[in-house]
């Protein structure tokens, strides 16, 4: 099993799998029902951002998994957002789609200004930029350590990055795979948010005890 960091030119392919891994197995949430060729679009965008990544495990060439994150979620969503190829890719999902994804659309676009209430040692958690945005490990992948080697990767990028402190991540508070898989690693759950119709648990892990 191979993680690596992709990048705008890497397969097209890898960038088609990832949006059908997060389709298939990330079920809460807006963004999947923009569909494959909106989220290929946004890992590819994602993956030249700066400070934001997309690693993938690579087996025999094969995606079995992937995550994304960033440095700093408000830069990144202000990056990514605004380019003309995603607004639209957006747009026709929308129209496409016309009226289920319309009103969801706000929700998508405020996610990284939504304040939340708790604090992480002793920190305001609203001062925490980083984000481990998204991760999804193939069914039969599972159990493998290959979720754990991803987040890994993503942790390593963010010393890198000299960000110091906490970053975050937030999953459906229902859903018990997810919220085990971030207990197991380490991260600590501080607050509940509410994201369109979902309730998300938000939770912490503290950078200097990544290493």
């Amino acid at each position: 099993m191979e993680i690596i960091k992709l990048t705008p030119c890497s397969p097209s392919r890898y960038f088609d799998d990832v949006a059908l891994l997060h389709i298939n197995e990330i079920h809460h949430g807006v963004i999947p029902l923009f569909g494959k060729k909106f989220l290929a679009c946004l890992y590819c965008e994602l993956s030249r951002t700066k400070f934001t990544g997309v690693w993938a495990a690579l087996d025999q060439d094969n995606i079995s998994g992937f995550i994304a994150g960033c440095a700093d979620i408000k830069s990144s969503y202000r990056a990514v957002l605004l380019r003309p190829v995603l607004i639209m890719a957006a747009l026709r999902s929308v129209c496409f789609t016309f009226p289920r994804l319309a009103g969801k659309l706000l929700a998508v676009l405020k996610y990284p200004y939504m304040p939340a209430r708790g604090k992480a040692d002793g920190s305001d958690l609203n001062k925490i930029k980083a984000e481990l945005l998204s991760i999804a490990v193939r069914p039969d992948y599972r159990k493998q350590g290959i979720g754990g080697m991803l987040v890994k990767a993503f942790e390593k990028q963010l010393a890198l990055w000299n960000v110091a402190g906490c970053y975050r991540v937030s999953t459906n508070e229902t859903d018990d795979i997810s919220n085990n898989f971030y207990k197991t690693l380490g991260f600590a759950p501080v607050t509940t948010t509410r994201l369109h119709a979902l309730n998300l648990t938000v939770y912490v892990k503290n950078i200097s005890a990544c290493a």
